[in-house]
């Protein structure tokens, strides 16, 4: 699927708003090109990362706490046949949010069904399979991740709540830009044995295929520091990263950026830093730095002017951690960069009237 962004800038997620409406409202007048559906922490009742996808999964307890898989009980090895069913059969109304879990999602999905569309593309994300298994342990406070069948129940859970996501945005008309939201992917990169890499890798590439074959463009949010080479092999449609802090990790593997570039894909460079909400935000320095990128990845086949084309901006990591007032900083610092690129690049395509 043809994606070139140009320089359009998008979210990674979480906003600090609390209200659902005002948080889509920012999104569209800041976001237009590439809107997202808002994840709100801390809105009333408002779940983290973990938390607005965790309800259901086979075998959990303890939800309001930290979350426990009971894998030996019944009702888990019937869950995991469910998923297996589930993704088999294309059932997919199971995995769908409801208002409490999601609001930003149901406000999102009311102001793009309205009047007033300005692009095909949408993005909305999903918790990915090691970060979800990992933040769950089972009795004997052991990660799921290292754990065969719970990993596996985690990415066919994690590959069926995306489909609905995929299967709805589709209906709205929308072209889907979908990111597997993988903060906690250390222990796939070597945290565990070489069996739990391996494992965890190729179920990423699952879900990655899955999202694709959907009609979604397919996208990996990493926010550590990692070891890039095995990620560049999953393919996904876009890699977005923390660049802000890591961009150096990321351009030690040149050739395969530029075989990545050379594909079709698409880098979505975090280059406002959210990590700290005392760090500097600015925009000049930031485009210094990507300057001194895109110079070093071009080549003779490989032209800036394509770089960019295939090139997203976006903050470092999603916002909904920060002060509001220190989100919008971070945004306007976005703006800025971007801003600077865009006139070298052509914008998204306008949805079809």
């Amino acid at each position: 699927m043809s994606f070139h962004p140009a320089g359009s800038i998008t979210g990674i997620g979480s906003l600090p708003h609390r209200g659902a409406a005002e948080a889509v409202e920012w999104v569209f007048r800041n976001t237009p090109d590439l809107p997202f559906w808002p994840q709100l922490p801390a809105s009333p009742g408002g779940r983290d990362m973990v938390g607005q996808f965790q309800t259901g999964f086979p075998g959990l307890v303890n939800p309001a706490g930290p979350p426990l898989v009971n894998n030996d009980s019944a009702g888990f090895r019937e869950g995991c046949e469910r998923l297996g069913a589930d993704l088999a059969a294309g059932n997919l109304d199971p995995y769908g949010f409801t208002p409490d879990e999601a609001p930003g999602w149901f406000a999102f999905v009311a102001r793009f069904s309205g009047a007033g569309r300005t692009t095909r593309f949408v993005k909305g994300q999903v918790t990915g399979p090691a970060t979800l298994s990992t933040s769950f342990a089972n009795k004997n406070r052991v990660s799921m991740f290292v754990t065969a069948d719970a990993f596996e129940a985690a990415v066919q859970w994690v590959t069926l709540k995306g489909l609905w996501q995929i299967r709805e945005l589709l209906r709205l008309g929308a072209t889907p830009v979908l990111f597997l939201d993988e903060p906690i992917l250390d222990p796939v990169l070597g945290g565990y044995s070489r069996t739990a890499e391996e494992r965890g890798l190729a179920g990423l590439r699952r879900v990655l295929a899955s999202w694709r074959a959907a009609g979604a463009v397919a996208g990996l949010h990493v926010c550590p520091q990692v070891r890039w080479k095995p990620l560049f092999e999953l393919g996904a449609d876009v890699l977005s990263f923390d660049a802000a802090q890591y961009l150096e990790d990321f351009l030690q593997e040149l050739d395969a950026v530029r075989n990545f570039f050379r594909a079709g894909g698409v880098v979505a460079w975090g280059v406002i830093p959210t990590h700290s909400p005392t760090c500097e935000l600015e925009p000049t320095a930031a485009r210094r730095q990507l300057d001194d990128a895109l110079g070093r990845i071009a080549d003779p086949t490989l032209a800036r002017e394509q770089l960019l084309r295939q090139s997203l901006f976006t903050p470092a990591c999603g916002t909904g951690g920060l002060e509001l007032h220190r989100s919008e900083a971070v945004f306007q610092a976005l703006k800025a960069v971007a801003r600077s690129y865009v006139e070298a690049a052509e914008p998204l395509p306008a949805l079809p009237h």
